[in-house]
């Protein structure tokens, strides 16, 4: 896949590649550039097939450098640290949030790693996350349950999934990804309503989130799918949230958590006889199957905030201010 356009800065970026996604860096000099790919440093769990270097057809990183998630203290490593504060870019990739927890975040408290890195991206450099390594680099990402090694509270509600503290890179976003295992917008959503999170994120396929954290706003990359669900504007009730905001963004479209997603132009708005009525997409008729299959039900309808950009040889189409309903079934998920 090919990245292509031009950040106005790329000062402290943090970007969440999804699952298949790569930057060209010689197609996309310029973007490549802004992210500081000539001076990276991967941080990578497992071996390079499992652990890709998100940056393809570029020189290769500064330094690779091997972590053992296992290993006693493997986030306090001296060097490593050294090597992450100097870096212009730093890219974490292999393994999954767990790992990356065991490496940066033990038992909540921080590394020489993860204090590097944050000051790192304070200072300017970008943050990449890769794959199911990407969730982690936001404030909250989603986990299995049975990976905690906790008991639940209340044993008469058996939470599969919820979301978890990650390196809070980017504030007030839960995230989820396909390349996670397990990764799926069903068990987002549900660690959404648990944990009463107002925006969830979730990657679909080759898709790059790039995100600003200081104006809390992003553009989208790729041939994949960003689903961002709002449940700000929305009501919730015991079981259900009414009103919610849905948008599904492709590569040209942008999002901030001010405004809201915006299609990339040209978009269309609803004509005024079909306000109201079902969004009528076959992704939204899967998206509402695959939660259907469980105890949810999903409803996805357009009005007058709804816009939608046409699908093209490149691109599957977005859409944006799309309203939904969820509702839970008795047994919670």
């Amino acid at each position: 896949m090919i990245l292509s356009g031009l950040l106005a800065s790329a000062s402290g970026l943090v970007v969440l590649v999804g699952q298949g996604a790569t930057i060209d860096a010689k197609a996309d000099a310029a973007l490549a550039a802004e992210l500081g790919a000539s001076r990276r440093v991967v941080l990578a769990v497992g071996a390079p097939e499992s652990a890709p270097d998100p940056f393809a057809g570029g020189a290769p990183a500064d330094a690779r450098i091997a972590i053992d998630p296992a290993a006693p203290r493997s986030g306090d490593e001296r060097r490593t640290a050294e090597s992450a504060l100097g870096a212009g870019c730093i890219v974490l990739t292999g393994g999954d949030v767990s790992d990356w927890s065991k490496i940066l975040i033990p038992g909540g408290s921080t590394t020489r790693l993860s204090e590097a890195i944050r000051d790192a991206q304070r200072g300017g450099a970008s943050v990449v996350g890769v794959g199911a390594a990407a969730p982690f680099l936001a404030q909250w990402c989603t986990v299995e349950f049975a990976t905690l090694g906790k008991a639940e509270r209340n044993p008469r509600h058996v939470r599969a999934d919820v979301g978890v503290g990650g390196l809070g890179l980017f504030d007030e976003l839960l995230v989820d990804s396909s390349a996670c295992p397990r990764g799926e917008p069903m068990r987002a959503l549900r660690a959404a309503f648990d944990g009463n999170h107002g925006t969830l994120l979730f990657l679909e396929g080759p898709v790059v989130f790039v995100g600003d954290p200081k104006s809390r706003s992003a553009r989208i990359f790729g041939t994949g799918t960003a689903l961002v669900f709002d449940f700000s504007a929305g009501r919730r009730t015991r079981d259900a949230w009414r009103e919610g905001r849905l948008a599904l963004l492709t590569g040209g479209d942008s999002w901030s958590a001010r405004a809201g997603a915006a299609c990339a132009a040209p978009s269309l708005e609803i004509d005024a006889a079909k306000v109201g009525g079902p969004w009528d997409d076959p992704r939204g008729r899967a998206l509402s199957d695959a939660l259907g299959r469980g105890t949810a039900r999903l409803s996805i309808h357009v009005d007058e905030r709804t816009r939608l950009r046409a699908a093209s040889v490149a691109s599957p189409g977005s859409a944006s201010g799309l309203a939904f309903d969820l509702t839970w079934g008795p047994s919670g998920s």
